[in-house]
C-alpha cells in the first residue's frame, strides 16, 4: 500500500517511463533478441553465468547449438500441424501465433520501436509454439508404423527439451533475477548486498522511480531512502554524522556529477565508486 502513494506521487515519472518502448535497435540487434526469446521457451538454463558467477563451470556455448535447432524444430511443427489437423485446429494455433505478431512486430517495422523483443507481449506466439510442438512430439512418438530409429530420434528430442526445461526451471527459481523481467536487473543484487552491509545506511535516490522499485525488494528495513529531492553539500554532510555511509544511486545524473564535485571541493569525506553499471550506479560518501 505505501508504494501505491508513492506511484500517484509520482505519475508523471511513471507516465514517462514507457517511452523506452519508442526506442530503435539495429535490425541484427533485434533479430538475434528475438531469436533468443524463441529459444528461451525451451530452455534458457545458460544464464546461470550471470546470476551464479562462483560456480566453477567451464564454459559451453549452448545457444550455438539450441539455436539451429529450436528453429528447425518449432518450424517443421507448424507444418507437421498444418498438415495433419483439421483447419479450426491449425488455425487457432496460427491465430495466437499471428495476431501477436501483428500486434507487436509490424507496428515496429512500421512505426520503430522495440515491441517485438519484449518477451512477455509473447505470451500467446510461446503458447502456440509450445501447443504446436507438443502435438509435433506425441503424433511422432504415437506412429507404431515409423521405423525405429525415426521413434528413438524423437524420444531423444523429448528428453532433451524435458530435461532442459526442468534444469531452466530449477537454475531461474533460484535465481536473484531473471533476463525476460529486465535486462539491467543483474546490477540490483551486487547493489542490494553493498548497501545491506552498513549499519545504518541511507540513500539518495536519482534514478527514475521504475529502475529503483526492484531494488527495494532486496533492501533490510535499516536502510533509509531519500526519493523526489535532491540533497546539498550541507544535507550530504549531516547525513554523514548521522549514518555510517551515504549512497548515491544514480543513472546518468548530471546533476549528481556536479553534487559530487562540490562535495569534493569543499568537504573532506571520501567519495568512493562501489558499483558502475551499464544502467545504475553507486557511490558512497563517507
Amino acid at each position: 500500500m505505501p508504494w501505491i502513494l508513492v506511484v500517484l506521487a509520482n505519475r508523471d515519472s511513471f507516465a514517462t517511463a514507457s517511452n523506452w518502448i519508442n526506442s530503435s535497435y539495429a535490425l541484427k540487434n533485434y533479430l538475434s533478441i528475438m531469436i533468443q526469446n524463441l529459444v528461451s521457451i525451451f530452455m534458457d538454463f545458460w544464464y546461470f553465468r550471470v546470476w551464479y558467477p562462483d560456480w566453477n563451470i567451464p564454459h559451453i556455448p549452448w545457444a550455438r547449438f539450441f539455436i539451429p535447432f529450436t528453429i528447425i524444430l518449432v518450424g517443421y511443427s507448424l507444418y507437421f500441424l498444418c498438415r495433419n489437423t483439421s483447419k479450426r485446429v491449425w488455425l487457432f494455433i496460427f491465430s495466437l501465433c499471428g495476431i501477436t505478431i501483428c500486434t507487436t512486430i509490424l507496428p515496429d517495422l512500421v512505426f520503430g520501436g522495440i515491441r517485438g523483443i519484449i518477451a512477455r507481449y509473447f505470451t500467446p506466439l510461446y503458447l502456440g509454439i509450445e501447443l504446436s510442438v507438443a502435438y509435433l512430439l506425441v503424433k511422432k512418438i504415437d506412429i507404431i508404423s515409423s521405423p525405429s530409429w525415426q521413434q528413438k530420434f524423437w524420444r531423444f528430442t523429448t528428453i532433451i527439451l524435458l530435461t532442459s526445461g526442468l534444469v531452466s526451471c530449477w537454475v531461474n527459481s533460484a535465481a536473484p533475477g531473471s533476463w525476460y523481467k529486465w535486462e539491467p536487473g543483474r546490477e540490483i543484487p551486487p547493489i542490494a548486498r553493498t548497501i545491506n552491509q552498513v549499519d545504518t545506511p541511507i540513500i539518495i535516490v536519482a534514478t527514475p522511480l521504475h529502475r529503483f522499485l526492484p531494488l527495494t525488494h532486496q533492501l533490510k528495513p535499516k536502510v533509509r531512502i531519500l526519493l523526489g529531492r535532491e540533497p546539498d553539500v550541507t544535507d550530504i554532510t549531516e547525513m554523514t554524522n548521522n549514518f555510517d555511509a551515504v549512497f548515491l544511486l544514480q543513472n546518468n545524473s548530471e546533476s549528481f556529477k556536479n553534487l559530487k564535485e562540490q562535495v569534493k571541493q569543499e568537504t573532506e569525506l571520501e567519495i568512493k565508486t562501489i558499483f558502475d553499471g551499464q544502467d545504475l550506479s553507486l557511490t558512497s560518501i563517507r
